[in-house]
């Protein structure tokens, strides 16, 4: 096997969306926060507004279930969702560590559009 054949794949370089000065500015808006529910819920307020996302909502594992559970979101919704940690596009993040913006959530297969049903 020759050298080339054992070199893994490279991601493409991207560019970061965010500029040095808006991170700072995402990092000091959470900094103010009193709890880490406040400090997770402005968190996902400037995500959305960031990414001009129309709702985002913030995951956490449950090891002993091997569950996601939604610890915060925006909308009327508020009731916690649990998900198996590798369905959905947010199993796909959690299991792979990459994000997913998605601008059609309807034309990925990773979308659990029975979730989408209930919520």
């Amino acid at each position: 096997m020759s050298t080339a054949d054992q070199t893994k794949p490279t991601r493409p370089t991207r560019k970061p969306s965010a500029s040095p000065r808006q991170l700072l500015a995402i990092t000091n808006e959470l900094t103010r926060a009193d709890s880490l529910d406040a400090a997770l819920e402005r968190l996902v307020d400037l995500l959305s507004l960031h990414l001009n996302a129309e709702r985002s909502t913030v995951f956490l594992n449950d090891e002993r279930t091997g569950e996601l559970y939604s610890r915060v979101a925006q909308g009327e919704w508020r009731r916690e969702i649990r998900m198996l940690n590798n369905r959905g596009v947010a199993g796909w993040s959690f299991t792979t560590g990459e994000g997913a913006i998605i601008a059609d959530a309807y034309a990925d297969e990773r979308f659990l559009d029975d979730f989408d049903r209930r919520t």
